[in-house]
């Protein structure tokens, strides 16, 4: 009975109801490394000195769902674009030099319904690398819940806004 968790243990004890009150909704199966990836862009919470102009730059990123990792990044100081998410996948993919061993290619790639993720250029690449682009339905952040949560959390990395 020790090694069995509180679901298992209310299963046996009230029956598949109790047990059902212990799942987490919305979890997704057990996944690998590079099995799935979710790519976003968000606006850093500081500003930076652009050609004597003060910006807040954008983050472009994909992290990979199993393991947690952010696998490439791009900072632009001015709004995200194809050639961004391009500059990111890049450096997600490569495993060599600065770019460290986390990365590879992706089995597939959930993104939001931006233009410029959903670009001839940025679909192609993931053509070539033989990935999946799977474009999530509109105002639907919790579809793509990694990349959104790690969004939150890299906002209070505090600076000046």
């Amino acid at each position: 009975m020790r090694c069995l968790i509180a679901g298992e243990r209310a299963g046996l004890v009230r029956g598949p109801e109790a047990a059902r009150a212990h799942d987490v909704f919305g979890r997704r199966p057990v996944q690998w490394r590079n099995e799935t990836w979710e790519a976003d862009h968000v606006q850093a919470p500081f500003v930076v000195d652009v050609d004597g102009e003060l910006v807040r730059p954008w983050v472009t990123w994909f992290i990979d769902v199993a393991t947690k990792t952010i696998t490439g990044t791009a900072v632009t100081p001015r709004q995200p674009s194809w050639a961004s998410i391009l500059a990111a996948l890049r450096a997600a993919v490569l495993r060599t030099g600065p770019y460290g061993p986390a990365g590879g290619i992706p089995e597939h790639v959930r993104v939001d319904r931006g233009r410029d993720f959903l670009s001839k250029t940025v679909l192609a690449a993931f053509t070539d690398l033989k990935t999946k682009c799977e474009d999530l339905p509109a105002y639907s952040p919790h579809l793509k819940g990694t990349v959104e949560n790690l969004n939150l959390r890299s906002l209070g990395f505090g600076a000046v806004v």
